[in-house]
């Protein structure tokens, strides 16, 4: 990704916001074409998630506690464990400052490939249990050899500010809700960067945002022998998710792969440098709403397999999808740009993702800014060291 100037990309976001809301006091400038009509990303530095995960507040509240050692971060992460499931409910906000090494602690370190697994991920990752803040302070903030592992009704969740590498998984989902994973790093992934769901494909995974986040696939372990993995991101189950303004590069497949029964919002991301599909769609009670995404040397945006997934992603405005989305989300729907376009277009327009997106409660879903932007908004916020 070619350098951008974060400080002038940051006043034009701000000029745009005040030509829309009317700052200074002055009258409002007229409406703009729909397309247009966005202001700058919520979550752009901002303390609260936007989309399926509104409301997240993690350890807000409770004490805050910095760990430096393995076994500080474990502590504090969960303080109560009976029988080996987490049950610490009480809110914390957990700092880190420096680099915690997980694989020295425990003589263990992710494995190179995409090992099998049981559906609670045990071995791969820390527990994290409910109304729990995990916050990098700075940008050398980081966790190495393990991952994270929200599971057995683990709620109100926030990973944010940390680079996460050499793990077999990063963050696993497994039977939780509302979780917020935003701003972090993940790179050397063996496995997936994140897993969402059970091994039934049915866990619940619910009011899950993912957001301003670089998955680096440099280095990874692949099934392809190419060193970029083909498990960018599996996310399974049941629920609503968002996945907004994230920068996925080097990769070479799913990214993710969506099953279950889930309504998932793809939403201004940076698809960069793809060797296969960038979104694999399964089953019929999955519902994915593609807008304003960059894919950029991307060989296939789309899988479209014969058991695909309902998918309602535009290359370009139609009267009709210009007519379904304005009477189901009261607005136009933003179309992705395909830089160079796929030799096979496998861009649709499958009118029951905007039937499952109305019923979506209100704020879930993602105001999108302009495909064409988005390449110089994520540079410009996304990764570690860019929160307020």
């Amino acid at each position: 990704m070619k350098p951008v100037d974060r400080p002038s990309v940051r006043a034009s976001l701000l000029a745009m916001s005040c030509a829309l809301a009317g700052c200074g006091g002055a009258s409002p400038a007229p409406p703009a074409e729909p397309e247009e009509a966005w202001v700058a990303p919520a979550s752009l530095g901002n303390p609260g998630p936007a989309g399926a995960g509104a409301g997240v507040t993690g350890g807000s509240g409770g004490m805050t506690v910095r760990v430096s050692t393995p076994a500080q971060l474990r502590h504090e992460l969960c303080r109560s464990a009976p029988g080996g499931v987490c049950m610490d409910g009480t809110p914390r906000i957990i700092e880190i400052a420096n680099e915690i090494d997980l694989a020295d602690a425990d003589g263990t370190a992710g494995a190179r490939g995409c090992a099998p697994a049981d559906a609670a991920g045990a071995g791969r990752g820390l527990p994290v249990g409910s109304n729990k803040t995990v916050l990098g302070i700075g940008a050398n903030a980081a966790v190495k050899g393990k991952g994270f592992v929200l599971q057995n009704g683990a709620g109100n969740v926030v990973i944010r500010n940390l680079s996460i590498t050499d793990a077999t998984d990063a963050v696993t989902i497994a039977d939780a809700r509302r979780v917020w994973i935003d701003h972090n790093r993940f790179t050397r992934i063996a496995c997936r960067f994140i897993v969402t769901g059970t091994a039934d494909h049915f866990g619940a995974a619910s009011e899950v945002t993912i957001s301003w986040n670089e998955f680096d696939g440099n280095r990874a372990g692949s099934v392809r022998c190419d060193d970029r993995p083909g498990w960018m991101l599996l996310l399974q189950g049941n629920g609503r998710l968002s996945f907004a303004n994230n920068w996925l590069h080097d990769f070479s497949g799913r990214g993710p792969r969506v099953e279950g029964d889930a309504l998932l919002h793809v939403v201004n991301n940076h698809f960069q440098d793809g060797a296969w599909e960038a979104l694999d769609t399964v089953g019929r009670t999955t519902h994915v709403l593609v807008e304003g995404n960059y894919f950029e040397n991307v060989s296939l945006p789309l899988a479209r397999r014969a058991d695909a997934a309902p998918v309602f992603a535009l290359l370009a405005q139609t009267p009709a999808a210009r007519a379904g989305c304005r009477a189901a989300l009261g607005r136009d729907c933003a179309p992705n740009i395909a830089n160079p376009v796929s030799a096979t277009n496998r861009f649709t327009e499958d009118a029951a993702v905007l039937d499952a997106a109305k019923a979506a409660p209100p704020g879930s879903i993602v105001l999108p800014a302009p495909a064409d932007r988005v390449p110089a908004l994520v540079s410009a916020g996304v990764g570690i060291g860019h929160i307020r």
